[in-house]
This record gives structure tokens, sequence and C-alpha cells, in this order.
């Protein structure tokens, strides 16, 4: 049950990020899930789900929204028709390598509140290098 305001964040801003256009969304999006996991980094050990995870959790699943959307679409631009499932499937299999490696390194850090902090501020530099190729 505690998933499910991630879920309805990711799809809903999904379904609005796919309903626009241009890249300038993706810079916008990054900086929002920088902000939620910057602010889970600061959850109490003692923490309550309403009162300290629900607004990063709805903060995260938006960014993640608009940043599925807009990456995926930048990542399948210009590809020959021919070779859309190609693209696909390099896009996937570089998500889940990127995320294997990812958290095997965010698992060095002391703490989670260090992993989440450290996630939001790699996050917030993609999001700067973004603004330049939007």
């Amino acid at each position: 049950m505690t998933q499910l305001p991630l879920a309805l964040a990711i799809t809903v801003s999904s379904w609005v990020t796919g309903r626009t256009s241009g890249r300038r969304v993706l810079p916008l999006g990054l900086l929002v899930l920088a902000v939620g996991l910057a602010w889970l980094s600061r959850t109490p050990a003692d923490g309550t789900f309403l009162t300290d995870l629900l607004g990063p959790t709805l903060l995260i699943g938006a960014g993640l929204g608009v940043a599925f959307v807009r990456l995926t679409a930048m990542a399948s631009t210009g590809v020959r028709t021919a070779d859309n499932g190609l693209a696909g499937g390099l896009v996937n299999a570089t998500r889940q390598i990127g995320g294997a490696l990812g958290l095997s390194f965010l698992t060095l850090l002391p703490s989670p509140g260090a992993a989440f902090l450290a996630s939001a501020v790699l996050t917030l530099f993609v999001s700067v290098l973004s603004t330049r190729k939007a």
C-alpha cells in the first residue's frame, strides 16, 4: 500500500509528459526528482508514512515519470524504423545495468540517508547537464 502513491505519481506524470513536447520538460522533472530524493534523505528512523514519506514519494514519482518518458523519447529519436526494437532493448538494458551498478555503489555509503542524498546530488547534476541539451 505504501508504494501506491509512487506508482500513481509515476503514472500520472508519465501520461501528462507524453502529451507535452519539447526537451525542456526533462530538466524540470529531474529537479523535482532530486528534491524528492534530498527530502527523503532526511527521513528519521522513526518516521511515519503520512508525515515523512508521502511528500518525497510523490515528488520522486512525478520526477521519475517525466524522466522515463523524456529519456525514452530522446533515445529513440532519429532511430530507423527497422532498428526500433534494438533501440528499445538497449534503453531497457542500460536502465537495468545502470540501476544495478548505481545500487552497488550506493550500498558503500554509511547510511540510507547518505545514499538518498548522493542520488539527489547526482540527479541534480544530470538536471543541470540536461539543460545544455534542451
